[in-house]
């Protein structure tokens, strides 16, 4: 259950200006083998009225979101960002296979300095059968084995972010050949008490 959606122009914009207005690190409280992570609940009011109109308007997320709902309660609940971070990930950095906690998770992509076929070409990988430089996999249980979704995630997907049920098991790639960040944005959505 994973959904690409696109954050409005308007958030976008005003994201990328905010995006200078961290102060707090969180890497210990994050799986990321990135150096620069921090924390940004200033941006949370910016990006939350597009994500989670975009999330309630889902039919697959909103029978989820019922469903867990009365899991806790007998009353229905509302959702919101708990928490939101940034990371300005390197070249060679990567994060490793992890989950979130909360209900749901997304990751926003905000500025990705490569393409697709450029880490094609400059991998150390580029021979293998399983080249996965850059990309990001999401590793999704079925009744008798797990499969893998895997993402090329470049350039293309600026301003474009997944939504994921926040126990999927995932990961980052590290890429190659390029020395400006990639500036994604992640956070959880929980419910409200």
């Amino acid at each position: 259950m994973l959904q690409k959606f696109k954050l409005s122009d308007e958030s976008f914009v005003n994201l990328k200006k905010n995006l200078t207005k961290f102060t707090q690190p969180t890497n210990d409280k994050l799986a990321g083998n990135i150096a620069k992570e921090y924390l940004i609940p200033d941006c949370i009011p910016i990006i939350a009225p597009s994500i989670l109109l975009q999330i309630t308007k889902n039919e697959v997320f909103k029978k989820y979101i019922e469903k867990s709902s009365f899991m806790h309660s007998s009353e229905p609940k509302n959702i919101y960002i708990h928490d939101l971070w940034v990371n300005f990930q390197g070249k060679h950095e990567f994060n490793p296979i992890h989950e979130h906690s909360g209900l749901l998770s997304f990751i926003v992509f905000v500025s990705i300095p490569y393409f697709a076929a450029q880490q094609k070409e400059i991998s150390p990988g580029k021979h293998s059968n399983a080249d996965r430089a850059g990309m990001l996999d999401f590793i999704l249980p079925n009744s008798l084995q797990s499969t893998c979704e895997t993402f090329k995630v470049d350039k293309t997907w600026e301003q474009y972010g997944l939504v994921f049920p926040s126990n999927t098991m995932h990961c980052v790639y590290p890429f190659y050949g390029f020395d400006e960040y990639r500036i994604t944005l992640a956070g959880n959505i929980r419910f409200d008490n």
